[in-house]
């Protein structure tokens, strides 16, 4: 009776087995016969055992071999067209089926010279019809256990691969990230030691004040190198400038309270001078339930002795406006006597000695007259051009020099001593 291949037990499994609930590939069995009862026949017997793929022909075989992977192909000798020997001549001859066990089923021919030809077309074994179930499931089953075992080792190789090129890789990364962070910490250091400041970390609970120095040229702020300070415990307290003293324990008593530590004093270097130095920590997470605070100790000499000609600059830009304010004040009173002087001199007749005693003041109140000029060029940041003078002139009471001073280039003159 002729049914339907989708009819035929084996031919397409009914329930999902295990194996494939795993996701591990169900073995195939390619079962080629023109007989429909055989198929049947056969297709029961080892349906438990794999899918079973059916094919009536040569032909169609060839068709199934080349969409997927069989574990062994159960082959019927004589079948109209092309027979059994050709499809297993042309099965062997290509590279992706040579490999594919083929297990010859005969009804007749089973002489030996008949076997001999089907072992020379690449079979491995023959099973004669009518079929026996136990030693045709014994042989299909061998080669069935073959394909799941060469399987699970591919599937083990492939996972062992994908491992070890994830190890590869993160090894990589891993390496990567080491060289970056590396470079990064190289960079940081090399950026420390050009800065004026040095990176510590402390424990509260010393008897006296011992930073442990951890980053940056302390050699270089201070003169002493790092053996030098870990040998002499209390330097940091003794090197304190006495007027910071009371400061800087108190700040240290805060920093005990709050956490957190900013301060600026005077510290005595290696050469014997005082640099000012601003200290700032913050406390570290505990560790073991002992505190810890990591810092950062900073040379603002320079800043502070910038601020201090910045100040200084104040100071004289103040006294050169209040010093313009008094001359301005004091030329106009000097006019006044030099006018009346002048007037005097034209109007009055006076002896010899009053005219040199009132020459005398004359020159004098024009002498105040010149300061007054030198004052206001001082109060607008004018710059003199130093000149020559006779010292002479200067022996007699005169202020003549030999060639009077002069602003510079582009700038109004003025004449004086």
């Amino acid at each position: 009776m002729n049914r339907p291949l989708g009819e035929i037990p084996g031919a397409q499994p009914a329930e999902v087995e295990p194996a494939a609930e795993l996701g591990i590939e169900r073995a195939r069995v390619l079962l080629v016969d023109d007989d429909e009862r055989n198929l049947l026949a056969v297709a029961t017997v080892l349906e438990d055992l794999g899918e079973v793929v059916l094919a009536r022909s040569g032909d169609e075989a060839l068709r199934h071999l080349l969409k997927g992977e069989f574990a062994v192909i159960l082959l019927d000798v004589y079948m109209p067209g092309m027979d059994g020997y050709e499809t297993a001549q042309i099965i062997r001859g290509r590279d992706q089926t040579k490999g594919i066990p083929i297990v010859f089923l005969s009804a007749v021919n089973k002489e030996a010279e008949h076997q001999l030809r089907g072992y020379s077309m690449g079979a491995v074994d023959y099973v004669f019809k009518p079929v026996d179930p136990i030693i045709l499931r014994s042989k299909v089953a061998v080669f069935v256990e073959l394909f799941e075992k060469s399987k699970e080792v591919e599937r083990k190789a492939r996972h062992e691969q994908a491992l070890l090129e994830e190890n590869i890789r993160a090894n990589t990364e891993r390496l990567r990230i080491e060289r970056e962070l590396r470079f990064a910490e190289e960079r940081q250091a090399a950026i420390i030691q050009a800065l004026p400041i040095v990176l510590y970390v402390e424990e509260p609970e010393a008897a006296m004040r011992e930073p442990h120095y951890v980053a940056g040229n302390f050699e270089a702020l201070t003169g002493f190198t790092r053996e030098q300070i870990e040998s002499q415990p209390d330097i940091f307290m003794a090197n304190l400038h006495p007027d910071d003293h009371a400061s800087v324990m108190h700040a240290l008593e805060q920093r005990l309270r709050t956490g957190a530590m900013s301060i600026e004093y005077r510290w005595k270097c290696a050469d014997g001078k005082y640099r000012h130095f601003v200290d700032q920590t913050v406390e570290l997470p505990s560790e073991n339930g002992r505190r810890r605070f990591a810092g950062s100790f900073m040379d603002i000499s320079d800043r502070r002795e910038l601020e201090s000609q910045l100040v200084q600059a104040q100071k004289m830009d103040a006294i050169g406006k209040l010093t313009g304010g008094i001359a301005h004040d004091f030329n106009n009173l000097l006019a006044a006597v030099i006018g009346g002087l002048s007037l005097l001199e034209r109007r009055a007749t006076l002896g010899d000695e009053q005219q040199r005693v009132l020459g005398m003041t004359k020159r004098a109140a024009e002498q105040g007259s010149q300061l007054v000029r030198q004052l206001l060029a001082f109060a607008r940041r004018q710059r003199l051009q130093p000149d020559p003078i006779e010292l002479g002139c200067l022996a007699r009471g005169g202020l003549e020099p030999a060639r009077p001073y002069a602003w510079r280039a582009g700038q109004p003159r003025v004449e004086g001593g």
